[in-house]
């Protein structure tokens, strides 16, 4: 069952698949601030998932989103489950190679595959950090990390604060109006 929704000037097709649910963005449309994705967050945060992180693509490759059959394939997969993003898997699923799907995603996005990746977990986790519904465990679940102290490495490392100290950091009140 399809539905179109429209948010603003913003439309997303959210499709229902089973128990699943897909955010699928066509050609020449942005996905903002979704009044879609709030709805869902009252019922399920997992639920969420694919509307943030079709948000953070989107902000990621602004321009650029128009990108190649193969590379919009590899988006969906990452949107869909970016905990289970890796790219053997992706390679399999698409029946090409790891190789030809790096060189490919990079010629069309400008990101490696890993780089690409990496940005858009920070991005996530630095939105489910602000959001406030989840724990640091739970964040770092959900984005595929299977040690919470990996997780905790990879935020500093990026950000240059650990996931509690953005916490407190967005907590601070010169930084409420912007949060990040």
């Amino acid at each position: 069952i399809r539905k179109r929704h429209s948010v603003s000037s913003f439309r997303i097709c959210v499709s229902r698949l089973s128990s699943d649910s897909e955010v699928l963005i066509n050609e020449g449309d942005v996905l903002s601030d979704c009044t879609i994705c709030q709805q869902m967050s009252a019922i399920n945060t997992p639920s969420l998932m694919p509307c943030m992180v079709q948000k953070a693509i989107n902000e990621i490759l602004g321009s650029s989103l128009r990108t190649d059959p193969v590379s919009q394939k590899v988006l969906q997969f990452i949107s869909n489950d970016i905990a289970g993003a890796n790219l053997n898997t992706i390679a399999d699923q698409l029946s090409l190679t790891p190789d030809y799907i790096t060189r490919l995603f990079k010629q069309t996005t400008g990101f490696s595959y890993r780089k690409f990746l990496n940005r858009l977990r920070v991005d996530v986790a630095r939105s489910l950090i602000r959001e406030g519904k989840l724990d640091c465990n739970s964040i770092a679940n959900a984005l595929g990390y299977n040690e919470v102290n990996s997780f905790y490495r990879f935020f500093k490392k990026h950000m240059g604060l650990t996931p509690r100290e953005y916490q407190r950091w967005l907590q601070e009140p010169e930084n409420l109006v912007g949060n990040g």
